[in-house]
């Protein structure tokens, strides 16, 4: 069974579906070609005996979904919409933007890259003001997607108040406590637990390798510089993974497998977590440092 959808004004277009032995063939206006199984597909229909309509949760039992389900009809009733009548009478309908974002076919992926970055990036660092960010949903999605494309984003004009930082964190994330609590002040202390409360320089460094889960985005407010120095400094961890990768195989491998003991020790604390100094997804991608 092969449908064909005339051609419209709309973002993306469901050109071609077809009904093959287990799966769903589509061709879409942007040239891709992809497939959705059918047990796939009805395990992820968006009705609302399958998909809760408040909370957006899947309630069906996918051990109760036959796995010989196939579409008995296949419909496009408009450019960017597939109807899916199956055999026991159940109708399940996608739109093309929804299928496309979650094609798992391979060639048919876009995967988002990050920006590896150098010193080239304090030619436009990635910077928002704080009054964006508290304008409303564009500039918080501008921030997020700072963060997300090149790990860091640099907020200006952020008020000089005690906590400012961890209101600004909270409009993206929930906030983690650790064992220097949920924010903390960094400044010289007589009595130091960390090399951070000294007026050493720290070197380049990521922060509580102690833990198995170390907080995924940290936020640092400068409220007062009263001494010459103490300037960030920021490096790409992942700019220099791929680098190790390219000149050096062999040690972005040991680097990647090699369990490595890390530890954070003080009067009140032992924290201690093992792990690879460079971790990958299941492609081969970095996934964190």
């Amino acid at each position: 069974m092969t449908v064909f959808a005339p051609v419209t004004d709309v973002a993306l277009l469901l050109m071609q579906a077809e009904v093959k032995d287990d799966h769903v063939a589509l061709e879409c206006s942007d040239g891709s070609v992809t497939r959705f199984h059918h047990i796939w597909l009805r395990d992820n229909c968006r009705c609302a005996d399958c998909l809760h309509p408040q909370t957006w949760e899947r309630i069906v039992d996918t051990m109760e979904l036959p796995l010989d389900l196939t579409p008995e009809l296949l419909e496009l009733p408009q450019p960017d919409l597939l109807r899916l009548i199956w055999t026991d009478g159940h109708v399940s309908e996608f739109s093309a933007s929804w299928l496309q974002r979650r094609a798992y076919d391979r060639p048919a992926r876009v995967e988002h890259e990050e920006t590896l970055w150098g010193a080239d990036i304090l030619q436009q660092l990635p910077e928002i003001d704080a009054a964006e960010i508290d304008a409303g949903d564009a500039g918080l999605a501008r921030w997020v997607q700072q963060i997300r494309d090149h790990g860091l984003s640099v907020v200006r004009n952020v008020a000089g108040r005690d906590r400012e930082v961890e209101r600004l964190a909270g409009k993206i994330a929930f906030l983690r406590e650790t064992n220097f609590g949920v924010g903390f002040d960094v400044e010289s202390k007589p009595d130091p637990n960390n090399v951070a409360y000294t007026a050493l320089e720290l070197k380049a460094h990521t922060d509580l390798p102690n833990r198995e889960m170390p907080p995924g985005v940290q936020f640092l407010h400068c409220m007062e510089a009263s001494a010459e120095g103490g300037e960030s400094v920021l490096v790409d961890g992942f700019a220099a993974a791929e680098a190790l990768r390219r000149q050096d195989p062999e040690a972005f491998d040991i680097l990647t497998r090699v369990q490595v003991p890390f530890q954070f020790q003080d009067r009140e604390w032992d924290l201690r977590w093992t792990s690879p100094v460079i971790s990958l997804d299941a492609a081969g991608r970095l996934r964190e440092i």
